[in-house]
């Protein structure tokens, strides 16, 4: 993936932001469990000057490919 990001986590949420912009993308609200966290609560920017969306599908697909690769250092099929 050569997308750069900037991930951060401050209280209960984690937030995405381009690295090269400072442009907020994505910012989820975990609840703890016992196995780890669920998702809350999910915001993904509508700014199209600074993220062009091809829809909801492609968000959570981009969001997922993130968290995957970049966050959790998986790698690419």
């Amino acid at each position: 993936m050569e997308d750069k990001w900037f991930i951060y986590c401050e209280r209960d949420w984690v937030f995405f932001h381009r690295s090269w912009t400072g442009a907020l993308i994505f910012a989820l609200r975990l609840d703890p469990t016992p196995e780890g966290a669920t998702v809350a609560e999910s915001w993904v920017s509508r700014d199209t000057s600074e993220y062009a969306t091809e829809g909801l599908d492609a968000d959570r697909g981009l969001l997922n490919d993130v968290i995957e690769h970049v966050l959790l250092g998986q790698p690419s099929q």
